[in-house]
């Protein structure tokens, strides 16, 4: 039974998001639903059940929820119930307001982002806590406020220390003649693996978390024309030089002058210092909850990808609780507003079955529908569906032809997904060289899948001379890139001894690490490693938790070798009589 059922319109999703947050921060469980409804639907069971179950019914109204027939009924079962405690959320047209709700005191939210001092979230606190009997929650609350005036000071000290050092940079500058600007050689990028078997590659569907989207529309004070037309071309979340680009941009202005414009209502200042906060950029160091708070600003600000990437947060715990349900209504605002990504993301949300019911028709058509927008990774995830048979007819041309239309505009996942196809014929005439190359192009770009490839077909003599060491030059900077798949190569190699001398400590170090990063054949190799005493003592409850874990995660050979560890388990004696 939750403590609060939350009501709202699908369209005020980010607002009641901030309510939902600032209810949890304060301890209560918040029934929080998801569900895309419209007039004319069946009313759930479900949600009267919860209604039911509930303390109170907070419900969230503007001018458009209460033009919604559902959250309406939900009113209804609530003030019938004698459980409704209304909150303004937006501006309110008397024409939509009924006589009886008129008459209902309302706390005012209006402008509420989530601050404990605000004086509607006071008058609300004290409504629940007499009405769900909860005594300490004004005194949670008068703590959470006083939290944020420190964290805001400390925002302030560290704002000025940043003023001081950028001052200092620029007398240097003048002094100097300028200073070198070292740039990022690493790259980190969000991903959601999907992979095609466990051999020696697999089709990469590619990363959730989007490209471009159309915010041509915001102004800012800040920001250049240059830097917001770089912003908008910046696919930050997938691109394989995201760091180097980002570093760029904030090159041109500090964090702290982005969080003043954040401040007075500048939606792109909000979402890049977001940026910067995420990635720990710009002099900041790395702040999940700092970035959760300016996404969720620049969201509320009209920008389609601050609520996108508000949604990652959501998606992945970071920063916040980990609510898929929560992320999946930022990706849906993201992509009805006509941000692409958006429409990416809650697709890999359908074929996943994260925070909704698996269904890949959905999952198709809105990859179709970013993919017609423009967004490659969408393009991409299309293809991956065409070749493999996932809510369309499996079409090997159709998916070819997508995955060039990705690499062709910049996306490397596509180049490297395209190479598969050559390498195995599927869809084209078999053509190593052709493989090769858009496997070296997709390496050379970031792309560390194509290194492994490449790597691969080196190792093998496909299409290039065979060369072990070139093999395993590229299976390291895969590696060492994030590629688990590629330390599992690599790791095959030290086991035996192809272009390096054979080193069974080093290559058990290599399968663990690819069985942490969640590489399944990684898990394998090593549990054959303990099975068989190599690098290690013999351990066969090691080696059969290896391959359970392998098998669990869908390494066939997992399961057949965890029956022949369990019968070699040393049998436990009987107790004495």
């Amino acid at each position: 039974m939750a403590d609060v059922f939350l009501s709202y319109a699908r369209a005020d999703s980010e607002k009641a998001l901030v309510t939902k947050d600032a209810l949890e921060a304060l301890g209560l469980s918040v029934f929080f639903d998801t569900v895309n409804l419209d007039a004319g639907d069946v009313f759930p069971q479900k949600l009267e059940d919860e209604i039911a179950a509930a303390g109170v019914v907070v419900s969230c109204w503007t001018t458009h929820a209460l033009t919604r027939d559902w959250v309406l009924k939900e009113c209804n079962l609530a003030r019938e119930q004698g459980k409704l405690v209304p909150v303004e959320i937006g501006e309110i047209d008397e024409e939509v307001m009924t006589v009886a709700y008129s008459k209902i005191h309302r706390s005012d939210l209006t402008g509420f982002d989530g601050g404990a001092d605000h004086p509607g979230w006071r008058e609300l606190v004290r409504t629940l806590e007499r009405r769900l009997g909860k005594r300490d929650l004004l005194k949670l609350a008068a703590k959470r406020a006083e939290a944020e005036k420190k964290a805001a000071a400390e925002r302030e000290r560290e704002r000025k220390r940043l003023e001081r050092l950028e001052a200092r940079t620029k007398e240097l500058e003048k002094s100097k003649g300028g200073l070198k600007r070292w740039q990022w050689a690493l790259v980190s990028v969000i991903t959601i693996a999907a992979t095609a078997g466990t051999g020696w590659w697999a089709l990469q569907q590619g990363t959730a978390r989007g490209a471009q989207s159309a915010e041509a529309s915001l102004r800012s004070s800040i920001i250049t024309p240059e830097m917001a037309a770089a912003m908008d071309e910046l696919n930050i979340e997938n691109a394989p030089d995201a760091r180097k680009a980002l570093t760029a941009l904030l090159a041109n202005v500090s964090v702290p002058r982005l969080a003043e414009a954040s401040a007075v209502g500048d939606a792109r200042a909000s979402l890049l210092a977001g940026w910067a906060y995420y990635f720990g950029q710009g002099d900041v160091p790395q702040n999940y909850s700092e970035s959760v708070r300016l996404f969720r600003r620049a969201c509320h600000q009209g920008s389609l990808r601050g609520c996108r990437a508000l949604g990652v947060q959501y998606d992945n715990g970071e920063g916040v609780k980990e609510d898929d349900q929560a992320g999946n209504a930022l990706y849906r605002q993201a992509c009805d507003g006509g941000d692409m990504g958006g429409c990416t993301n809650l697709g890999y949300q359908y074929a996943n079955g994260e925070g909704v019911e698996e269904n890949d028709d959905a999952a198709t058509a809105l990859f179709r529908q970013a993919c017609d927008g423009g967004d490659m990774t969408g393009c991409r995830a299309l293809g991956v569906r065409y070749a493999n048979g996932e809510g369309v007819e499996e079409d090997d041309q159709a998916a070819n032809a997508l995955f060039r239309q990705a690499c062709d505009s910049g996306d490397m996942a596509g180049c490297n997904n395209l190479g598969v196809q050559y390498d195995t014929g599927e869809g084209v005439e078999e053509d190593d060289e052709a493989a090769n190359a858009l496997y070296r192009q997709a390496c050379e770009s970031g792309e560390m899948g194509g290194c492994r490839n490449l790597g691969i077909q080196y190792a093998n003599g496909d299409g290039v001379e065979e060369d072990d060491q070139a093999a395993n030059v590229l299976y390291r900077q895969a590696c060492d890139g994030g590629d688990v798949g590629g330390c599992r190569n690599l790791g095959n190699q030290y086991n035996t001894g192809e272009g390096v001398e054979e080193d069974d400590q080093a290559a058990n170090a290599l399968y663990r690490q690819a069985c942490d990063g969640g590489d399944m054949s990684g898990c394998y190799n090593l549990g054959v490693q303990y099975a068989n005493g190599e690098g290690v003592s013999r351990d066969w409850a090691q080696a059969l938790a290896l391959f359970e874990q392998a098998c669990d995660g869908g390494e066939e050979l997992g399961c057949t070798n965890a029956e022949i560890a369990r019968r070699n388990l040393p049998s436990t004696p009987p107790p004495p009589p």
